[in-house]
This record gives structure tokens, sequence and C-alpha cells, in this order.
């Protein structure tokens, strides 16, 4: 008699149990695939399947610092639904694997209090940023502005001379006649 009594019991707390663990989560798993330091906004719908409201808490197992999730909790009515939104910015590459909690807990003090929790996989695959790397770009900008250096001494030199470029060329071409250095010029005037 009493194992009945107590398989009875154990029977309606059970049931109890069944009606606060009441999640219904659509979809059933999360992917995404984005490039480094972009974001990725996908979202989940949460359904309250009691018969009393319920309070569900989210949060990511593990990448906190990666993984946002809005709003962080939320009170449902019986049969009533919400999305929310998980937003994914990774900072390195590589494939991450992770959980989304959903805790759920009744709001009413009189029944048994227990805490009903799912777990949703989410699975974040981070792709190198394409285009050019900074390593190419910097490269990039030190030869431009070698050019314009090297621009910048050509155009100085030319002026000090004051000298047209085939004037300054046929001096070149005789070996015999050494003109003076600018320097003494300006010296010797």
């Amino acid at each position: 008699m009493k194992k009945i009594i107590c398989l009875i019991l154990l029977g309606l707390l059970s049931a109890k149990l069944a009606m606060a663990a009441g999640i219904s989560v659509n979809p059933s798993e999360l992917n995404f695939q984005l490039e480094v330091k972009q974001h990725q906004l996908q979202k989940l719908t949460i359904k309250n399947i009691t018969g009393s409201p319920l309070v569900y808490s989210f949060y990511p197992d593990e990448l906190s610092d990666q993984i946002i999730i809005q709003p962080k909790t939320v009170r449902l009515e019986p049969d009533q639904n919400q999305e929310i939104q998980v937003i994914v910015s990774p900072k390195h590459t590589g494939t991450y694997l992770t959980n989304l909690s959903i805790l759920a807990q009744a709001l009413d003090k009189k029944e048994f209090n227990a805490v009903a929790g799912v777990k949703v996989p989410l699975e974040i695959v981070a792709l190198p940023v394409s285009g050019i790397s900074f390593y190419k770009t910097f490269l990039w900008y030190m030869l431009i502005l070698l050019l314009v250096i090297i621009g910048l001494m050509l155009v100085i030199n030319y002026r000090r001379r004051r000298k047209p470029l085939w004037q300054r060329l046929t001096e070149s071409m005789d070996l015999l006649h050494k003109p003076k250095p600018w320097w003494k010029k300006i010296i010797s005037k």
C-alpha cells in the first residue's frame, strides 16, 4: 500500500515538473558563418507550453564577450511566444561551439518552484576578413610616401640649380669641364 501511495505522489510531482518545464524553442540549433569583427543576428522563438506564467532567462555557456542575447529575461503567459535576438561578433578566426542556455521558472510561489532548462547548440564559423590585408595596405602607403619624398627632393634640387634640363644634361656630358657645386656658386656671389 505504501508503495502505491509513493508512486501516486511521485507521478503527481512529475506531472507538475513537466508543466513547469514547458519550453518550446524554434529553431533547435543556431549556426553562424561570418567574417571576424562583423555582426550577425539570428532569432529564436520561445513559447510557453504550460498552463502557468513562466520567467525565461537566456545566456551563452561560453563566449559571452562575443554573443549578445536581447532580451536576457522574458515573462510569458500560457501559450504566449516571443522572439529572442542572438547577435554574434567573433573576435578571432576559427570554429567555435557552445550552447545557449534557456531556463524557465514558475512565477507562482505555491507551486514546486523547480528551474527547468534547455540547451540550444550554437556554432560560430569565423572567417578571416576578405580584401586587402593590413600588411599589404601598409606597404602600399609606404611606397607612395617614398615616391612623394623622392619627387619633392627632385623638385627642390631642380629649383636650386635654376638651369634648364638640357643645359644640365650637356654639362654632365662635358668630362673636361667641371662646374662648381651649387653651394660654391652661392658663396662666391
